[in-house]
C-alpha cells in the first residue's frame, strides 16, 4: 500500500527567515545548521505532528550538501524533535509536556477495536498490562484502531508520544507500521499469531504442544471423529495442517455463531465424536450469546476450547471441557517487567510462552465475565 503524505501546515522557509544570509562563518556547517534548526522546531512544534521540511528543501535555502544534512538530521531526531519515516517524508514531533506525576514512561497498547469489545481475552490482558506497568511508574495508553491505513495508523500511533509499544495479534500487513517506529526510535513487544515473525521483540504463546497432547488424549479415550469449527473464510492453516497427520476423521464447518447454536440441536450424545473451536472469536461470541447451548454441546461430544469461556458460572455449572489455557495475567506481568528492567531492548530471540492443557476441566471454574 503506498504512503500518502499529510499536508504541511509550516511557512516558506524563505518566510521563517527573511534575512537569512548565510551560516555563521564561525562555526562549521554542521554546528550551524544544528542550532538554526533546532530554534526553527521550537517555533514550529504544535500539539501534532506535522509534515517538515524535506533534507532537500534544506539543502538548496541553506546551501548545505545533503550528506550534512542528513548528520544534523539524525541530531535532531534523537533528540525527539523530529522523526524520519522509512523512504517517505519527515515528521516535526510535538512538544512532551510534564506529566503531574513523575512517569518512566508511555506504553502504547494498540487495541484491533472488535476484538477488544468482543473477546475476553484482550480486555483481560490489557487490564493485567496496565496494572503492572502502572505498578512500574509506566502509562498504558489504549490505541485503538479498526479500518485505518498503514500510513493512518501509524500517525495516530506518532501522535501520542510513544515511548514503547506491545501489541497484541499484530497482522502480517503491520510490519511496516513496526518498522517505521523502530525507525522512530519507539520499541516494540508483539505477541503474534502463530507462525507469523515480526520486526519487533517477540512474546510466542504457543499452544502447539498442549494441543498435542489434547489429541493423544481424544485417541487414547476413543475419540474417532473432530469437527472443527471455523467462521466462514476463516480457515486457520497453521492448525489444519497439524490436524493433517492426526489419524481422526476431520470434518472442517465454516458457521457464524447462529449457525452453531442450529447445527448444536442435531447432534446426539457421541463419545467418539470431538468439536474444537479453531476460531477464538467464535467460540467466545458463542458462548457469551447462548451459554445454556454451548453446556448442551459439552454433555454431548467430548469440546476443545483455547480461549476463556465468557459466561457465569452457574451456566456451565457441571459442564466438563478441555481447555488450553494462557495465564494472561503472567504474559502482561512479564512484558511489564521486560518493559521497566531493560531486558525487552536486550531480547534477541523470542520469549516462548506455552499453554497449560487442563484435560476434563469444570467449566465454572474457568468462566469469567468482564
Amino acid at each position: 500500500m503506498g504512503r500518502t503524505r499529510p499536508p504541511r501546515n509550516l511557512p516558506p522557509l524563505s518566510q521563517l527567515l527573511p534575512n537569512f544570509a548565510g551560516l555563521p562563518p564561525n562555526l562549521t556547517q554542521p554546528v550551524g545548521l544544528r542550532n538554526i534548526l533546532r530554534e526553527l522546531t521550537d517555533r514550529l512544534r504544535q500539539g501534532e505532528p506535522v509534515t517538515f521540511y524535506s533534507m532537500r528543501e534544506i539543502g538548496a535555502f541553506f546551501h548545505v550538501p545533503l550528506p550534512t544534512v542528513a548528520q544534523v538530521y539524525r541530531e535532531l531526531e534523537a533528540e525527539g524533535r523530529i522523526t524520519r519515516l522509512r523512504g517517505a517524508y519527515t515528521l516535526l514531533l510535538p512538544k512532551r509536556h510534564q506529566p503531574h506525576t513523575p512517569v518512566r514512561g508511555v506504553v502504547g497498547v494498540p487495541l484491533w477495536e472488535p476484538a477488544f469489545c468482543e473477546m475476553f481475552a484482550w480486555r483481560l490482558f490489557f487490564r493485567h498490562l496496565e496494572a503492572r506497568l502502572r505498578h512500574h511508574y509506566y502509562v498504558a495508553d489504549a490505541i485503538f484502531f479498526w479500518l485505518e491505513s498503514d500510513v493512518e495508523l501509524f500517525a495516530q500511533l506518532v501522535a501520542h508520544q510513544l515511548d514503547y509499544v506491545v501489541w497484541l495479534r499484530p497482522l502480517a500487513r503491520h510490519k511496516p507500521v513496526l518498522q517505521q517506529l523502530a525507525d522512530a526510535g519507539t520499541i516494540s513487544a508483539v505477541l503474534p499469531e502463530p507462525g507469523l515473525f515480526l520486526p519487533a521483540p517477540t512474546y510466542l504463546t504457543n499452544w502447539e504442544n498442549a494441543f498435542r497432547r489434547a489429541l493423544a488424549a481424544w485417541r487414547r479415550d476413543g475419540v474417532t471423529a473432530i469437527d472443527v469449527l471455523l467462521l466462514p473464510k476463516k480457515t486457520d492453516p497453521f492448525l489444519m495442517n497439524l490436524l493433517d497427520r492426526q489419524p481422526f476423521r476431520i470434518t472442517a464447518r465454516e458457521m457464524t455463531w447462529l449457525e452453531l447454536r442450529d447445527w448444536v440441536a442435531r447432534q446426539t450424545k457421541n463419545p467418539s465424536a470431538a468439536v474444537m473451536f479453531a476460531d477464538d472469536h467464535l467460540a467466545e461470541q458463542f458462548i457469551a450469546r447462548y451459554p445454556d447451548v454451548f453446556a448442551e454441546l459439552a454433555r454431548r461430544r467430548r469440546v476443545l476450547l483455547k480461549t476463556t469461556i465468557p459466561a457465569d458460572a452457574e451456566m456451565v455449572c457441571g459442564c466438563r471441557v478441555d481447555l488450553l489455557a494462557f495465564d494472561w495475567e503472567k504474559i502482561a506481568s512479564k512484558i511489564a517487567d521486560d518493559i521497566a528492567s531493560g531486558q525487552l531492548l536486550r531480547l534477541k530471540s523470542p520469549v516462548t510462552i506455552p499453554a497449560k492443557l487442563h484435560l476434563r476441566a469444570d467449566a465454572a471454574k474457568f468462566a469469567q465475565r468482564f
